[in-house]
């Protein structure tokens, strides 16, 4: 039996070991507990670390891309936005839960439970996978920015002040005033940028005036951007006259006149406005105010840079972080140039990466320096650009700047005519070969105009590449009195009403005619000093045999539009000093005297009249340059002529049909042979059209060649009217019907560094063999080809190919079956800006989106049968990341009867494929464009036509409109399986839209599908607005009778001002 006191205190005992062991075993879960609430506030707060991180970064680039006026993704202001809001609270939560928390004092209310830990860690892991996906893509180029205007705040009100001016139908003529440098043209161009870029104006024409006006060009300049010619025997008055019948035609045009010195009348050579054109508008630049007085004028007077602009401007030209004593030396050197931008640019440009001691110096002598005879405007700016001039360390490039200033103003100037002249003075320490010349002369230009001595000019004569230069009239005017010193002039100076005198220019040494000479020259050139003598007007002229007898010291002459039938027996006085003679539009009947000229280095004959290129010239053994340029009458060069000209290393002989003939061994030859090429050891530059492949020659190519423009075959659009190469100096044209031809005439050789090449008449399965020489060419920028029916591949290789090519054209390719076969390496046509493909008519699909995505800025497919869709994509499963085409502006698709949608997304056959973007509809409708797939976020032209499978271009409801939120131009043509063109969201969307063209579609039966809210019994009338849209066009649209079937819908179009409505079409009211 058991002891009563020993039960109680065995119980006792059990409940308080119980008790106890109940405590610790709370402890523990308390501790366990403790344990996985600590890890999970440590594990948020570092989660929220890493997306403060992210946030602050990405804030960072957004700032980045705002300066750069860039667009900022929607998705990507959504993030920040969301990360803001959640950063603060839940760090305010993790922080409240971390301070509160004890092991001790535990209690329940300051954990985070496991359930709202989970959510929260949630949250953020899913802002920091979007934050991923976005993959650097955060912004995308505003369609409105102008890279080439500096716009300070002053600037950029005037500019807008113009802006405003040229919409304002009161307002006809618009003047920006100012002295010479400040900035007028500069701005004008701009102006006419953003104009073109908003469409405010059909044509945007521009002319320069200049101080001594040629209103001819003037007239022909305006004539040739409306679209017609004048005939050559048609006066000043009989032009004006056409010219403002053609003007009077004009809707919205804008006509600049740059640079105007004194009142002109504008009507007398015709340019003219009637008071109900309001849309057209003149833009003149001055440097005076009240040119043209009255109400439809509007006059805005560009002032001094700001103190900080200038400093602003000052520090961007130097381009580097300043040292404290140079920062210092800066303040004064900017309040020495005066506000003025061209002087700024000057001063910066001669001080780029120099020491202090020589701004220094710079300074000193800007405050010292005191030209005469001028105003005190006029005197700062002649100063300081006459203090860079004598800051140039070189002076071959002092010499240069002073030649170019005695052409005329605004004239253009070839680097071919200033090597020349160059050459034959000379002016350049070239050594023995014209290669080294030209890359001297290059290097002086790019010294020039990094010191603002020099412009790039941006217009290209009659659209050819040739690279060309002006002077600031301000920049002339300082330097003329340098030129002087060294008896430098252009006739002008001396000829007084176009015409020469008949003495006073014994000391002369340099001169060139102006475009203010017009007059005959007199009997004699009474010039003893002369080394230079420029014409470079083509007015017709005749010379007397007496006019060189007193220039004996004459090393380079430029005649232009003379008449040498007979030529003037004084030449004989220029046999032993000429070394360049350029003839140009000249008339010569025989060549024969040429060969005289036994010291020639340079010999330019482009657009010469004459037949035969005798063989006399064959003696000119010191020539290194020989240009016969577009000479189409010439038929013969006498055999051995080329061949013989041993120093030669530059031939020109473009858009020249010679039939050249195959070399002969047991007859003689009576023209001239591609053979004759071999003979050349030092020629690098070839530029020649050869009609067929006949005549080819085997290795008449060098591998010296450096510049070449060859073309081989009849194609009607030559190699040199084509502007698909124009601009490239290693090009070809190429119609071989043997492929092995490319080894055995040498192109191989050239291949790999050609820039431009078409390729027509292949009749080789693939061009593999063209691409293999040129180890996949990777200099090659614009590719053409064309008219091979047998080529079933563009490439088949498995390396990288044409990793730079940028311009793409195929057409009349009717069994090309893909771009490529087996897998496209990556980065091959990863930087195609431009494709054009028509009539490929088995080819299904472009290429794979991953490679062309990123630059590609154009689009065009037409006439292909076959083609499924435009561009694919192959993918993981799970990776839904949209494609964005971030530079794409203009998407045009013909006559595509197979065409199903844009891009088709392929999955790879080792994962499964379940997603919302499998390219399978799930509809027996689905949309052309999938929102899910690609966006657009630029893209302004959009062009369907003939695209007989596309039911639906647009999902009705879309989430984000980046796709579209910059489409103007809209044209839809001969769809007919459109039922509608799009709903009522994307139409919201489309608020830059400024032109709709609707055509030929069957069975469309309205314009935009209400697929919203809003369209109930009793609902309130809600508008959809197009604020930009000009233009509607709606043709022979037989079923559509309203432009939107929503009763409770009302369409605006505050800015329309044409619609045009043919056939049966019905748009309601």
């Amino acid at each position: 039996m058991c002891d009563p006191v020993s039960s109680i205190c065995g119980a006792v005992v059990g409940e308080l070991i119980k008790d106890q062991i109940y405590r610790c075993v709370r402890h523990v879960n308390r501790l366990c507990h403790c344990a996985t609430h600590r890890r999970n506030v440590k594990q948020l707060n570092e989660q929220l670390e890493t997306l403060h991180k992210y946030r602050n970064e990405l804030s960072k680039d957004v700032e980045s891309k705002k300066q750069k006026q860039e667009q900022i993704h929607k998705e990507v202001i959504d993030w920040l936005h969301e990360t803001q809001n959640n950063i603060f609270e839940k760090r305010e939560e993790a922080e409240h839960a971390s301070q509160n928390f004890c092991y001790f004092t535990f209690h329940p209310k300051a954990t985070i439970d496991e359930d709202t830990f989970l959510h929260i860690k949630n949250k953020i892991d899913g802002l920091i996978e979007r934050y991923v996906n976005f993959h650097g893509r955060i912004s995308y180029p505003s369609p409105y920015l102008d890279k080439d205007y500096m716009a300070f705040e002053g600037r950029r009100r005037i500019l807008e002040d113009v802006m405003n001016a040229l919409k304002d139908p009161t307002v006809q003529m618009i003047g920006l005033c100012g002295m010479g440098g400040i900035g007028k043209t500069t701005l004008a161009k701009a102006i006419a940028r953003q104009a073109k870029e908003v469409n405010l104006f059909d044509k945007v024409m521009d002319s320069a005036v200049s101080q001594t006006p040629d209103f001819s060009k003037i007239q022909c300049e305006i004539a040739n951007h409306l679209g017609f010619k004048f005939d050559t025997v048609e006066t000043e008055p009989i032009k004006a006259d056409k010219l403002r019948q053609e003007l009077s035609k004009q809707v919205k045009v804008l006509i600049i006149l740059d640079d105007i010195w004194k009142e002109i009348n504008l009507f007398e050579i015709g340019i003219h406005f009637s008071n109900n054109q309001n849309g057209c508008k003149i833009l003149f630049t001055s440097r005076r105010q009240g040119l043209y007085v009255s109400t439809s004028t509007s006059e805005f007077a560009l002032g001094l840079l700001k103190e900080g602009e200038a400093k602003e401007l000052f520090h961007r030209v130097v381009g580097e972080t300043l040292d404290e004593e140079r920062e210092d030396l800066s303040k004064e050197l900017v309040s020495e140039c005066g506000g003025l931008p061209l002087i700024i640019n000057v001063v910066a440009s001669a001080l780029r990466r120099k020491t202090a001691y020589r701004w220094r110096t710079f300074l000193e002598k800007m405050k010292i320096a005191d030209p005469k005879n001028v105003g005190d405007e006029v005197k700062l700016v002649f100063q300081r650009i006459k203090l860079s001039y004598q800051f140039l360390d070189s002076e071959e490039a002092k010499s240069l700047l002073l030649l170019c200033t005695i052409f005329s103003e605004d004239q253009l100037i070839s680097d071919d005519d200033l090597l020349m002249y160059s050459v034959g003075w000379p002016l350049l320490k070239h050594g023995n070969t014209l290669q080294n010349a030209r890359d001297n002369l290059h290097t002086l230009i790019d010294t020039l105009r990094e010191n603002y001595l020099l412009l790039p000019s941006d217009v290209r004569r009659n659209h050819f590449g040739y690279h060309w230069v002006k002077v600031h009239d301000v920049v002339r005017d300082a330097l003329k009195s340098v030129a002087s010193e060294r008896n430098w002039f252009p006739l002008c100076k001396y000829a007084e009403n176009g015409e020469l005198p008949k003495g006073d220019l014994k000391d002369v040494v340099a001169t060139s005619l102006r475009n203010d000479f017009t007059k005959m020259f007199p009997d004699k050139l009474a010039c003893p000093n002369l080394v230079s003598f420029i014409d470079d007007f083509s007015h017709e002229k005749c010379l007397l045999d007496g006019f060189f007898e007193e220039t004996k010291m004459l090393k380079v002459l430029k005649l232009c539009g003379v008449d040498l039938r007979s030529p003037p027996s004084s030449f004989s006085c220029l046999l032993e000093s000429l070394e360049t003679l350029c003839l140009n539009y000249c008339h010569l009947e025989d060549t024969t005297f040429l060969g005289s000229f036994k010291k020639l280095k340079c010999l330019d004959l482009s657009r010469f009249r004459f037949k035969t290129l005798s063989k006399q010239v064959g003696q000119l053994t010191h020539l290194q340059l020989l240009n016969l340029d577009y000479c189409k009458g010439l038929e013969v060069i006498e055999p051995d002529v080329i061949s013989s000209l041993i120093h030669l290393e530059e031939l020109y002989m473009r858009d020249v049909k010679i039939a050249w003939e195959v070399e002969k061994v047991s007859s003689e030859r009576s023209n001239v042979s591609l053979a004759e090429l071999k003979n050349l050891p030092w020629l690098n530059t070839l530029y020649l059209e050869i009609q067929n492949d006949t005549c080819l020659s085997k290795d008449f190519i060098s591998r010296n060649i450096k510049r070449y423009q060859i073309t081989v075959g009849s194609d009607p659009y030559s190699l040199f009217r084509h502007n698909f190469f124009q601009s490239y100096p290693r090009a070809f044209m190429l119609e071989l019907h043997n492929a092995n031809l490319i080894k055995e005439c040498g192109f191989d050789n050239l291949m790999k560094e050609c820039q431009a090449l078409q390729l027509r008449g292949c009749e080789d399965v693939t061009i593999d063999i063209y691409v293999s020489n040129a180890d996949g060419f990777p200099e090659l920028e614009a590719f053409k080809f064309c008219d091979a029916s047998n080529v079933r591949y563009l490439v088949e290789c498995n390396h990288p190919v044409f990793q730079n090519l940028k311009n793409l054209k195929l057409a009349r390719l009717p069994n090309l079956q893909k771009m490529y076969a087996g897998e496209l390496v990556a980065d091959s046509f990863s930087k195609l800006k431009d494709v054009k493909v028509s009539e490929c008519h088995t080819l299904k699909s472009l290429f794979p989106v991953s490679n062309i995505v990123g630059q590609l800025e154009e689009l065009e497919v037409e006439s292909c049968d076959m083609m499924e869709n435009i561009v694919f994509d192959r993918r993981e499963n799970g990776n839904h990341q949209k494609i964005e085409f971030l530079k794409l502006q203009k998407l045009v698709l013909k006559g595509l009867p197979k065409l199903i949608q844009f891009c088709k997304v392929g999955w790879d056959q080792n994962l499964a494929t379940s997603s919302s973007l499998d390219s399978s509809p799930s509809t027996s409708i689905f949309p052309f464009f999938m929102e899910e797939v690609v966006a657009f976020p630029i893209l302004e032209q959009l062009s369907f036509s003939s695209l007989d499978c596309v039911e639906m271009i647009w999902q009705d409801q879309v989430q984000e409109v980046s796709y579209m939120q910059n489409l103007k131009y809209i044209n839809v043509q001969k769809c007919h399986e459109l039922k509608y063109l799009f709903s009522s969201v994307v139409a919201r969307s489309l608020a830059q839209l400024k032109a709709l063209r609707v055509e030929k579609c069957e069975n469309m039966q309205e314009i935009i599908v209400i697929k919203e809210a809003g369209n109930e019994e009793g609902s309130s009338m809600e508008t959809i607005c197009f604020p930009k849209l000009e233009e509607v066009n709606l043709s022979f649209l037989s079923n559509v009778k309203t432009f939107s079937g929503g009763k409770h819908f009302a369409i605006e179009c505050p800015s329309l001002k044409i619609l045009n409505v043919k056939g049966d079409t019905t748009v309601g009211s």
